[in-house]
């Protein structure tokens, strides 16, 4: 993974990327600008991603202490 990295899910209808080495941000509307509906899988998917982008996180944080 990486800083600037943007992970893309869901045919495009979500994106998820660290912000300045101090949070993850997280865009999901589809192309409407309505809320998208995950599937039991898609949100595993995208939990897991979470927790992947929160420890690459913590890792860059530490770095820059």
């Amino acid at each position: 993974m990486g800083e600037n990295q943007i992970h893309q899910l869901f045919n495009g209808d979500a994106y998820a990327w660290i912000e300045q080495a101090n949070s993850i941000m997280l865009k999901v509307s589809n192309s409407h600008g309505d809320p998208v509906e995950l599937q039991w899988g898609d949100a595993r998917q995208l939990g897991h991603l979470l927790l992947q982008l929160a420890d690459e996180g913590e890792r860059l944080d530490r770095g820059s202490a």
